[in-house]
C-alpha cells in the first residue's frame, strides 16, 4: 500500500532499510520482511497475533511495528481515505472547502 510511504521509519528501532535488502524498503531488522506487509495485513483486518504467526515474527515486534504506525498518525491517514472511497462508490461529493477542512483535521487531529 503507497500510503505506508508517509511513515518516517527512520526512528523505529525495530526496522532498517539497507540497499541490498528489499531494495532498500524498511524491513525488520534482521529479516526481509518489509514493515509494509505487517501494515497492510492490519489495514486488511489481521489482528497483531495473526500477523505475527503468518509471518513467524513475535508478537510484540509485531505489536510494536503497529504502535509506532498508529503514533505516526498512519490509521487516521488510512481511515479517511477508506470514508473517501466509500463516499465515492455512494456517489458522494465534497466541496472544495470540505476537502481542504479534512486535510487540517488529518494534519493536526487535536
Amino acid at each position: 500500500m503507497p500510503f505506508d510511504e508517509q511513515i518516517d521509519w527512520s526512528r523505529c528501532p525495530l526496522v532498517e532499510m539497507k540497499p541490498q535488502v528489499q531494495s532498500g524498503a524498511p524491513v525488520l531488522r534482521g529479516t526481509r520482511i518489509p514493515v509494509s506487509a505487517i501494515i497492510d495485513n492490519f489495514v486488511h483486518g489481521l489482528n497483531a497475533a495473526e500477523i505475527a504467526e503468518q509471518f513467524q515474527v513475535p508478537l510484540d515486534q509485531a505489536q510494536a511495528i503497529l504502535k509506532y504506525a498508529r503514533a505516526q498518525g498512519f490509521f487516521r491517514f488510512v481511515k479517511a481515505v477508506k470514508i473517501g472511497e466509500e463516499q465515492l462508490e455512494r456517489g458522494d461529493s465534497l466541496s472544495h472547502d470540505e476537502v481542504g477542512e479534512r486535510i487540517k483535521r488529518l494534519r493536526n487531529p487535536h
